[in-house]
C-alpha cells in the first residue's frame, strides 16, 4: 500500500485510480458496517417485541382458550340434554295421540 501511495505522489498516473479506488471504498464499508449494526439492533428489538407477545400470549389467551373450551363442554351436555327431552316430549305427545287422548 505504501509503494502504491508513493506512486501516486511521485506523478505515476497508473497508481491513481488505485488509490482513488481504495479510498472510495473505506466510506462505503463504513457505510456497509453502520447499516449492519442499525439492522442488527433492529433485529435484537424485534426479538424482544417477539417475547413479549408470546408472553401476552400464554399469561392471557391460552387461559381464556380453556375456559372457553370448559364452557362448550357445558354447553354440548345441556344441548344433549334438551335434545333427548324434546324426543323425550316427542314421544310422549305421539303416545298420547295414537292412543286417542288430549
Amino acid at each position: 500500500m505504501i509503494e502504491i501511495l508513493m506512486q501516486a505522489t511521485s506523478g505515476d498516473e497508473g497508481a491513481l485510480p488505485l488509490v482513488a479506488q481504495y479510498g472510495l471504498l473505506a466510506p462505503l464499508l463504513i457505510a456497509l458496517w453502520f447499516a449492519y449494526k442499525r439492522e442488527a439492533s433492529r433485529a435484537d428489538r424485534l426479538e424482544v417485541e417477539v417475547q413479549r407477545l408470546n408472553t401476552i400470549n400464554t399469561e392471557k389467551t391460552l387461559p381464556a382458550m380453556f375456559q372457553v373450551a370448559e364452557a362448550m363442554g357445558e354447553f354440548s351436555k345441556v344441548a344433549t340434554t334438551l335434545q333427548l327431552q324434546q324426543e323425550i316430549d316427542r314421544r310422549v305427545a305421539e303416545e298420547k295421540r295414537k292412543s286417542g287422548g288430549p
